[in-house]
């Protein structure tokens, strides 16, 4: 998705396509797509641009809670665009104000925020506050309307906890396990997570017949009743100017598949 994103997956959007793809040649009867936590979609438009000439999965499914980013992306089932026009200091605070989500508040909110954070700032980010910027972004958007537009794309405000699968290969991208800072309203917790594992063993059940994949940046603790296999692994430089011993830090991102014991 061409918006910035606070840990989106922009740099690990191709690699983790190349390994559903593969999941779908070794796994015929699968034929649908799920993301639950989709975020700003960074896997989810890579699959859907590469499938998009052999038709491959039949129904792409994406689900958030945050309903600024299902507002945006209604908007594009829609086939709206941004209107292309710098905001002014009296309309971002006029935004900030109200709780009322929209197409057009989200493009603003998630391109003028600070690090991809959705309206944070006291001003909008000027170097993005441009028409040169807002016309990039929607001839951009423009480009990949026809993806959302289709009957077999949905998009809804859902709860991970609220939705069941059949046939489907499930990427998950939830707050990270012990550091779930990301999460700015603090609604992540061991509970959550609890129940979230409880949510995928009930995805796993045979007759289900489905793929559950899961992002982190840690291999979360031994589960009960789940395997936890990496499939892939990769060292990545922690954004910002983090500085360790004058060394950039760097940190691991794990793709995991998940299974019954």
């Amino acid at each position: 998705m061409p918006l910035p994103y606070h840990a989106g997956k922009s740099r690990l959007a191709k690699p983790i396509t190349k390994i559903l793809l593969d999941l779908y040649k070794e796994n015929p009867n699968i034929n649908e797509y799920a993301e639950p936590f989709c975020g700003m979609l960074r896997v989810g438009l890579e699959l859907m641009k590469q499938d998009y000439s052999n038709d491959r999965v039949k129904k792409f499914y994406f689900s958030d809670v945050n309903k600024n980013v299902i507002a945006l992306f209604k908007g594009f089932k829609r086939g709206w665009l941004p209107k292309p026009e710098p905001i002014t200091q009296e309309q971002w605070v006029k935004y900030k104000k109200t709780n009322r989500a929209s197409a057009q508040k989200s493009f603003y909110g998630f391109s003028l925020g600070f690090s991809g954070q959705f309206m944070t700032g006291s001003k909008p980010n000027k170097l993005h506050n441009t028409v040169k910027y807002m016309k990039t972004r929607r001839e951009l958007f423009r480009k990949i309307l026809p993806l959302f537009k289709r009957k077999k794309t949905h998009v809804e405000l859902k709860n991970v906890n609220d939705l069941d699968f059949k046939n489907t290969i499930i990427y998950c991208d939830p707050p990270y396990f012990n550091s779930a800072w990301r999460s700015r309203a603090g609604g992540w917790n061991k509970e959550k997570e609890n129940e979230f594992w409880n949510t995928v063993y009930n995805w796993l059940e045979p007759t289900k017949n489905n793929i559950v994949l899961v992002s982190n940046g840690e291999i979360p603790e031994q589960l009960e009743n789940l395997n936890v296999n990496t499939i892939f692994k990769k060292s990545m430089v922690s954004p910002g100017n983090w500085r360790e011993s004058g060394k950039a830090k760097h940190r691991n991102e794990y793709l995991f598949k998940i299974s019954r014991k």
